[in-house]
């Protein structure tokens, strides 16, 4: 695959970014889909036994092995004078919902998709066709973060069995489940075929924050949606300058007459 791209609303910030050469990262624990990232243990005696195992590989069965940062979150029923409760099982699947949703702090996420002229991603992503969307060179992204395709599930069972796969090593195991959270989807949203980049902060996101910026790579192309003349940005005027000066492709996307298609007209 040489491209990928992302579709934007035509906000003011997200014209900023783009005439600023940011990307913008969304804080996985606050994407609109409520499952998304948000994998837990039920009650069930094979998930009971999972979780013990999960939360020895990710924090270790020794109160030592606790890593500092975590420790601080944690309440002190779950501290190091109480780690016979981890045995419990509610105590334990509280546990493993704080540390996950620590770890994932530290993720900022970008989304992405493999085509520049779908219909429903202009309608879902880019304020009903009055956005724009940007193309970037797959391995210029790849060069920020890890970028990877999605995994569509119709249930958890598949992530739960990964579980006991990961490494031993715990700092392995704790990329490896995130990693695994982040790239994991309901089979309902499998239409869109998206991809993912993760990339790793220096410091966690507050639970409330939506997201942060980090400097982007240079667009291949930017795509003007077939409605943008509609948005209450002007949108053709900063984009074109910025695309001129900087040598970028830009393109007006157009209704094809006759058909369901979206085209693209060049514009500079």
């Amino acid at each position: 695959m040489d491209y990928l791209f992302r579709y934007r609303t035509g906000s003011l910030d997200d014209l900023n970014c783009l005439l600023n050469e940011e990307l913008w990262l969304g804080n996985p624990l606050n994407f609109n889909d409520p499952y998304d990232c948000a994998a837990q243990f039920t009650g069930e005696g094979r998930t009971e036994y999972t979780i013990k195992e999960t939360l020895a590989k990710m924090i270790g069965s020794d109160a030592s092995n606790i890593n500092p940062d975590v420790a601080k979150m944690l309440t002190e029923k779950y501290r190091e004078d109480n780690l016979e409760k981890w045995k419990q099982h509610e105590a334990a699947n509280e546990l493993f919902k704080v540390l996950l949703r620590h770890y994932i702090s530290f993720e900022g996420v970008a989304c992405f998709f493999p085509e520049y002229n779908s219909i429903t991603m202009w309608s879902y992503y880019a304020n009903c066709h009055k956005g724009f969307c940007i193309g970037y060179n797959y391995d210029d992204l790849n060069s920020i973060g890890s970028l990877n395709h999605m995994s569509y599930n119709n249930n958890f069972d598949a992530l739960y069995r990964q579980l006991n796969t990961f490494s031993d090593n715990n700092k392995v195991y704790q990329e490896q489940i995130i990693k695994a959270l982040i790239l994991t989807k309901s089979g309902e949203w499998s239409h869109e075929n998206e991809w993912r980049l993760i990339h790793k902060l220096d410091s966690p996101m507050a639970e409330e924050q939506m997201g942060t910026k980090v400097a982007s790579p240079k667009p291949a192309a930017i795509y003007l949606g077939c409605k943008a003349a509609k948005n209450e940005i002007d949108l053709l005027t900063p984009i074109k300058e910025h695309c001129i000066k900087s040598k970028i492709r830009l393109f007006q996307m157009e209704m094809k007459p006759g058909s369901f298609d979206l085209i693209q007209e060049q514009i500079c």
